[in-house]
């Protein structure tokens, strides 16, 4: 199974938020349907200051918090060889909606849960935000498609995931060194050459 994040628009579009956001639902859409449990794979997109948009996919099991946390820090390490100005981490859960605000069960743990893909996104020294939309399945527990999203756009007060991005566009040897870092765990940074200022 292999994602082409080309496959819907040239990335070479790619200049706001909003258009990663498409390619995040694009790609979460693209993972249910075709991954064999239907499950989105954690995935992060980003924007970078002088280079072209990329992306990184998390294939490892993502149920701990150990593995969650070495994704976050693999996270923080593509962002700054990269230099993203923007970040979209894609992540799969649950959510529990309810007009009380005292939460007494964890999400997962509640029969009123709701499956969702959560879209939280990142523009330099700006506060996390998140987008969520339900994952729609039919009465077999098939893959059906992804429900319009559960209220406005909003912003987290705490997410694992934040921040990403660094207050400042990193300086070329930290990047480099950061390529290395990634380079050693397995990946191969397609279209890396970063620019001297």
């Amino acid at each position: 199974m292999s994602f082409e994040p080309n496959r819907f628009d040239p990335p070479k579009k790619y200049k706001t938020m909003d258009d990663l956001y498409a390619q995040a639902l694009n790609y979460a859409d693209w993972c249910l349907r075709e991954s064999t449990p239907g499950m989105t794979y954690p995935a992060l997109f980003i924007l970078s200051a002088d280079g072209p948009p990329a992306y990184m996919v998390w294939s490892h099991e993502f149920g701990d918090e150990a593995t969650k946390e070495e994704f976050t820090k693999t996270c923080r390490i593509f962002c700054a060889a990269h230099a993203a100005t923007h970040a979209l981490i894609v992540v799969e859960g649950w959510a529990l909606f309810q007009t009380s605000h005292t939460l007494t069960v964890m999400p997962r743990e509640s029969p009123d849960r709701v499956e969702c893909v959560n879209f939280i996104t990142e523009t330099r020294n700006q506060p996390c935000g998140l987008r969520v939309r339900p994952i729609i399945r039919t009465a077999n527990q098939k893959y059906f498609g992804l429900g319009d999203e559960i209220g406005s756009p909003g912003r987290m007060a705490d997410s694992r995931f934040y921040p990403l991005l660094m207050s400042e566009q990193p300086e070329i040897p930290l990047r480099l060194a950061a390529k290395v870092v990634l380079e050693s765990m397995g990946f191969h940074p397609v279209g890396f050459a970063p620019k001297s200022s």
